[in-house]
């Protein structure tokens, strides 16, 4: 019920991101906005059980402004709960690379506590349903190439090699997208540039 209500279902189709944060703003508003003057409604001096579309027009007239509010302090949770969560994110995978650059500096052999923490870092990806970012996306796939992690993973996540499975399909596809669209802009400039450079010629001396 509370996956629902909040719209995490969302979620399971779309990254967490602008978007999914504009959605599931959209649908909690309007939840809220229902029960607001479903319950304002109830409480009027004229209240009546039996249905009626024109009060229920003057109703929501006189209280679009609360659509508004409520939909302003929805978005502005969401997000700042986006943000904190993509910051974490980030942050401790520069903790992880800073760590990679010391062990390898100092000769240190850490290779088994590395894979742990990159696997933790992929797990945590998916809890925040960042795995699909490109961003993420892009080192999920490097991080998933080496066979330590791969075992860390499957050994100490829930859901085990189904769940990995699953997770590096997503990821891959992802990044074979970005890249698709990558090679597609780039595929429409090229043409432009070399016919122009066929049209133009040398000027006469």
């Amino acid at each position: 019920m509370t996956n629902y209500l909040s719209g995490e279902f969302i979620l399971d189709r779309y990254p967490n991101g602008g978007l999914a944060v504009l959605l599931r703003t959209l649908w909690i508003t309007f939840i809220l906005y229902f029960i607001a003057i479903a319950i304002r409604s109830r409480v009027a001096p004229y209240a009546t059980w039996e249905p009626s579309i024109t009060v229920a027009r003057q109703l929501i007239s006189s209280t679009i402004p609360w659509f508004g509010a409520i939909f302003a302090g929805v978005y502005a949770a969401l997000y700042a709960r986006f943000a904190s969560q993509w910051s974490y994110l980030a942050n401790l995978y520069n903790q992880i690379m800073c760590a990679q650059v010391q062990c390898d500096a100092s000769g240190t052999t850490s290779g088994e506590a590395m894979a742990l923490w990159q696997a933790g870092f992929i797990e945590d990806a998916e809890a925040l349903h960042l795995a699909r970012k490109p961003m993420f996306a892009s080192v999920i796939v490097s991080m998933l190439g080496k066979d330590a992690v791969r075992n860390a993973y499957k050994q100490y996540t829930p859901g085990g090699s189904a769940r990995l499975d699953a997770l590096e399909a997503s990821v891959k596809a992802v990044v074979s997208k970005a890249a698709q669209q990558f090679v597609d802009a780039s595929g429409d400039g090229a043409p432009n540039m070399s016919s122009k450079r066929t049209r133009e010629k040398p000027r006469a001396a």
